[in-house]
């Protein structure tokens, strides 16, 4: 199968490099001059025929894809509805009202983050997260909006379908969504109230599907085009991110490459690079960024989700390598209440 990845920064790198893996003919193409190295000597920037599937990684590159769309294109990703929803906070509070309405404001809940993938009809996966902000624990680091997650792909618990998934439905099969859609939301008891909402790939909570799922990439993004597919079987209970990067992130952008020692294929298989390239033979960051990319792991148990994500961190000995050393730690308590109140499985 023929893939065409079109990025903003590099976050679909990772998609590129794990569709490579698989025997996939892949070229990726970095919008922004800035970034262009990301890539290079891991998949081709040229082209080689008509995609038969096109991933933008952004929703700014919404309008883009629709001319793809109405040409007759498969495209995933983007879309102007999901790019609208992206950079206009008033239109993005409407949605949020009209599908859910007038909630309570709730100062001291737990935050917990529902993220589906939509065919057009109906969800092909859900699942709900915990997830980490901050460089570091103690909320005195730099929130750089995600550095790792826990996720729970239990069914959904009738409260959720009722209450969150339910009103969403109508709205993107209105809107004719197909891929990911992420949801933020504080929940205390029975209430709840929901303070973000994103229509876009670009959110690393993605990638969670694809680690723990028996499905390759293409067979999984297929399933977006159909509104007949069936939902996913998860191979396990748990998932496990955690993001990577090296100084000065995330103070400035620029910085000297850095040698990503122990990138080899059995990390990759749990690897999703974003500032990456490939010289010599040598695996490097392009010091665009700085920001790595994310470890991926699966498991029975939230524990063992979160070992093996480490385990894969172990096996990176790069010089400063930067992360969150506490995911999946000290949650037993949040876990619980959500529980407990019939949040989650």
């Amino acid at each position: 199968m023929k893939l065409l990845i079109v990025s903003k920064t590099g976050y679909g790198l990772g998609i590129a490099s794990h569709l490579s893996s698989e025997g996939h003919a892949v070229n990726i193409l970095i919008s922004n001059e800035d970034y262009g190295r990301i890539g290079i000597g891991i998949v081709s920037s040229s082209s080689n025929g008509r995609p038969d599937i096109t991933v933008f990684d952004s929703a700014q590159f919404g309008q883009s894809a629709d001319e793809l769309r109405q040409a007759g294109e498969r495209v995933f990703g983007a879309s102007s509805w999901s790019q609208l929803l992206q950079d206009d906070p008033d239109y993005r509070k409407a949605v949020i009202l009209a599908t859910w309405g007038v909630q309570e404001p709730i100062k001291h809940g737990v935050d917990m983050y529902v993220s589906v993938w939509f065919n057009g009809n109906s969800y092909i996966a859900m699942y709900t997260s915990m997830v980490y902000h901050r460089m570091t624990p103690g909320g005195t680091s730099p929130d750089v909006g995600f550095t790792g997650c826990v996720s729970n792909f239990w069914q959904p618990t009738t409260k959720v379908k009722d209450r969150i998934l339910e009103p969403l439905t109508k709205v993107l099969r209105r809107v004719n969504h197909r891929g990911c859609f992420h949801i933020r939301a504080t929940v205390d008891g029975d209430m709840f109230s929901i303070s973000d909402i994103a229509g876009s790939f670009e959110h690393p909570l993605s990638l969670l599907l694809f680690e723990n799922s028996k499905y390759s990439v293409p067979d999984i993004l297929l399933r977006l085009f159909s509104e007949d597919s069936a939902p996913l079987t998860p191979l396990s209970q748990w998932a496990c991110s955690v993001m990577l990067s090296v100084p000065p992130f995330p103070y400035t952008v620029h910085s000297l490459p850095t040698a990503l020692i122990g990138v080899v294929p059995a990390n990759l298989k749990h690897l999703w690079l974003s500032d990456a390239m490939k010289e010599n033979g040598k695996w490097m960051t392009t010091g665009s960024h700085g920001k790595v990319g994310y470890v991926t792991s699966r498991g029975a148990t939230l524990s063992e989700s979160c070992r093996r994500a480490y385990r894969t961190v172990r096996n990176l000995p790069i010089q400063d390598l930067q992360y969150r050393n506490d995911v999946g730690r000290n949650v037993n308590h949040f876990l619980t209440t959500l529980r407990n109140n019939g949040w989650i499985n």
